[in-house]
């Protein structure tokens, strides 16, 4: 009986923490207004897909379609709206965070981790959208849970349903990132290399690490066939592998260093002391599996090292962290019975402190900048997001323009990163337009998109007047305002023809 209350008062809290967390993302990603290029982007090939487009075969994107596929599902199910693709970016961010505060309660306490999260839903609170990099990290947090609970045994035991479901999910991330999932995929198959002790243990090892390996293999392979009957392989190739050569675009890890000096610097040493530490003769157990997924979710960081994938890279490391404070030094302090219980009672009411001040921050957010503002209205697929008034008369100029044309008989593409703002509200897609970016063109990248202008008639060409995206394909802007007819301009677009 007391057992049963237990789980319940257990179960409980879980759910009230799960409430908070999803009031604090909700506050963060609901009251935006339209303008976050990653998160058109990120709709747009899901849009896309619930239309009835095939990946790659009618929408340019170089990242695997797992996250887009399941987003076109939940768009079809509940409505082609941008809001609904917000809600699900909610439930994804959720997911984060909740996962990591069971990580953290199974390695540390319950008290720890929810402040930890309070404090990592602080960090993070900029940067909460729906993207592949986080469903990736999802796979990967779950997975060190999963271990996590596995490591009080031995950690080579072998059991194939275990190991083979283990690199089933393992395999899952691949399909939501192929370089991200890749890393987590063999870091999962073969991190308990570093626990052998006894010749006699390879043999165990390389039975996990086979199994593993096999599980991975069959979310790949479902995959493939899945390309193979869509007639989207060759193009699956074309963007995702051989459009890697035109992939020129990289912000350097040293760049981090300019808004915070000492982080970037902290992080390759504390994954650098967990590798040591698993060769001690007493090693924790916990750190093989930290020091795996640390690793390999840190590849997302490489090569665009900016804010977002620095968060998104370092989450596990700062999760190792706190566990390697608590199990080293929290834990071998020598406090009397006394102050160990004064120390509870501060370390609970700062932890409550701080969850109630951020839930109630995060309510009066919502109030004020979601509830009480002015929603879109008009615009297609765009209904109940926050107005951004400048940007919407924008779009319904350039919008009114395309349908002239349109109507006169001739076709615009808009040559920008912006280009899927504008298009979506009237249901356009132009692949290889809508998401205007070097690396996003295929393997012919540039000189294939000049060589389709040369190719192309009764079509105009918007290009932008200034403030371009960093990925911007220049070559081809270049090329239109050298060989094209300038006939106008239109808001922050000059106008080309043939």
């Amino acid at each position: 009986m007391e057992d049963r209350k237990s789980k319940l008062k257990s179960v409980i809290k879980s759910i009230l923490i799960v409430i908070f967390i999803f009031i604090v993302c909700f506050s963060n990603i609901f009251t935006k207004p339209i303008g976050n290029l990653d998160e058109i982007w990120n709709y747009n090939c899901a849009k896309n897909i619930a239309n009835g487009l095939v990946p790659y075969k009618d929408i340019s994107m170089v990242s695997m379609p797992l996250l887009f596929i399941i987003c076109g599902l939940f768009l079809n199910i509940f409505g082609n709206q941008l809001i609904i693709m917000r809600l699900l970016a909610v439930i994804l961010m959720v997911c984060v965070f909740f996962i990591t505060y069971k990580i953290l309660k199974l390695i540390t306490n319950s008290e720890i981790a929810l402040l930890s999260v309070t404090a990592f839903l602080l960090i993070f609170s900029k940067y909460m959208c729906i993207d592949y990099n986080y469903a990736a990290l999802v796979v990967a947090l779950l997975l060190l849970y999963i271990e996590l609970k596995k490591s009080k045994e031995n950690i080579l035991n072998f059991n194939f349903k275990y190991d083979f479901i283990i690199g089933l999910i393992a395999g899952i991330s691949i399909l939501f990132k192929q370089t991200t999932g890749i890393a987590i995929s063999l870091a999962c198959a073969g991190y308990k290399i570093f626990a052998i002790r006894k010749k006699e243990e390879w043999k165990t090892f390389f039975k996990i690490f086979s199994v593993r390996l096999l599980g991975t293999l069959i979310p790949v392979i479902i995959l493939i066939l899945y390309l193979f009957f869509s007639g989207a392989l060759n193009e699956f190739v074309n963007y995702t592998i051989l459009g890697l050569k035109t992939f020129s675009n990289k912000i350097a890890y040293k760049n981090l260093l300019k808004n915070n000096f000492i982080i970037p610097i902290i992080v390759p040493i504390i994954m650098f002391i967990m590798f040591v530490l698993q060769f001690v003769k007493k090693p924790i157990k916990e750190i093989y599996a930290l020091f795996a997924f640390a690793i390999s979710s840190f590849v997302v960081v490489f090569p665009i090292s900016d804010n977002i994938h620095f968060l998104i890279g370092t989450l596990i490391v700062y999760i190792a962290i706190i566990f390697l404070v608590w199990k080293c030094i929290v834990n071998n302090l020598k406090l009397n019975k006394k102050f160990k219980n004064i120390a509870y009672v501060l370390f609970n009411f700062l932890s409550m402190f701080l969850v109630l001040c951020l839930l109630y921050s995060s309510i009066i957010k919502i109030n004020k900048d979601y509830l009480k503002v002015d929603k879109e209205k008009e615009l297609a697929y765009f209904v109940g997001i926050p107005e951004n008034k400048g940007l919407d008369e924008r779009i319904s100029e350039i919008d009114e323009y395309i349908l002239n044309m349109n109507s006169n008989g001739k076709k615009v593409y808009i040559l920008d990163s912006e280009a899927a703002i504008y298009n979506i509200p009237l249901n356009i897609y132009h692949k290889n337009y809508d998401m205007f970016l070097k690396g996003n063109l295929g393997a012919d990248g540039e000189d294939g998109i000049i060589e389709k202008i040369k190719t192309e008639e009764d079509c105009v060409y918007l290009i932008k007047k200034s403030g371009l995206n960093w990925q911007n394909p220049n070559e081809v802007r270049e090329y239109i305002m050298n060989n094209l007819k300038y006939i106008g301009d239109i808001s922050i677009f000059y106008i080309y023809e043939k």
